[in-house]
């Protein structure tokens, strides 16, 4: 019998990534309720981003560990360069691809149609959320 689960692995920039979304959802609540320019908001009041980081933490943590996490190289960024030219990838995507070519990963979870321009990678979207 196979095994159901799915390996998940990510590059450390990835973090970052989910980190600011994180925080952009988390100042859409009360008390906040900031429905409009949330990350210029974030970006003009630190008092508010410090008291965030404390409900970040713990979904950062759990993010960290239901996957492996790989540190980008400096083999990855030459690997970014090559990808930006060979499939006119943005520079976030096409580190992402540099690290999943070295990790042997052909598969990337992303509602970024971009991916689909790199041979060998299967790209699996997201379902649209309620």
């Amino acid at each position: 019998m196979d095994d159901p689960r799915i390996a998940l692995a990510t590059a450390s920039l990835t973090l970052d990534e989910v980190a600011i979304v994180v925080l952009q959802e988390l100042v859409a609540e009360p008390p906040y309720n900031i429905t409009t320019n949330r990350t210029t908001y974030l970006q003009r009041n630190p008092a508010a981003v410090r008291q965030l980081g404390r409900d970040l933490r713990p979904q950062l943590i759990t993010v960290s560990q239901a996957c492996v996490v790989s540190a980008v190289t400096n083999d990855d960024v030459l690997s970014m360069a090559a990808n930006i030219e060979a499939y006119g990838l943005l520079p976030r995507d096409a580190i992402h691809v540099a690290v999943a070519q070295r990790l042997g990963i052909d598969s990337i979870v992303s509602d970024d149609d971009a991916f689909d321009r790199v041979p060998g990678i299967t790209l699996y979207k997201p379902e649209p959320g309620p």
